[in-house]
């Protein structure tokens, strides 16, 4: 049962091989108090992305979009719920990579 005090976002990424092009969407859904309706993001996907960048920047859109509300302040988490073993695997990871590197990649 999704927690009734979270935002709760739903992600989503496609891929077709030819031509190769990815696309990507997110349903967000918010806790009762807040009043706000159920609502849709969508990216422009990528000519020559793949599925995993597609299912990795339908989460970052999605919680780009949220952000963008300012209702972050007014719940206690989000969560993000997709069918992607590339995102649930590789999160912990990255996490604990990225913050150990400043929050910069190899770039700067």
């Amino acid at each position: 049962m999704p927690d009734p005090h979270a935002i709760q976002i739903y992600t989503d990424g496609s891929c077709l091989m030819a031509p190769r092009r990815n696309g990507m969407a997110a349903v967000i859904k918010f806790p009762e108090p807040l009043g706000l309706s159920e609502t849709t993001w969508s990216g422009d996907g990528v000519i020559g992305g793949t599925i995993n960048e597609a299912e990795r920047l339908a989460c970052i859109g999605g919680l780009k979009f949220v952000r963008a509300l300012s209702v972050t302040q007014s719940v206690s988490r989000i969560v993000i719920n997709t069918d992607s073993m590339y995102v649930k695997e590789n999160f912990n990871r990255a996490l604990w990579q990225w913050s150990r590197n400043k929050w910069k990649n190899r770039n700067g």
